[in-house]
């Protein structure tokens, strides 16, 4: 287990999966637009545009 652990460590260090790199964009892009929807609804409900 302890090998495990040291090789899976080795790996990031060398270089970034494309799976793992792949998957914290798309994490990053549904906050984003869940912020962006939250922001709208909150404009909605007060009366406020954006110019």
């Amino acid at each position: 287990m302890v090998f495990g652990l040291l090789m899976g460590g080795l790996m990031f260090l060398l270089e970034k999966p494309k799976w793992f790199v792949n998957s914290a964009e798309d994490i990053a892009q549904q906050i984003a637009a869940k912020k962006q929807t939250r922001q709208k609804k909150r404009r909605q409900r007060h009366g406020l545009r954006m110019n």
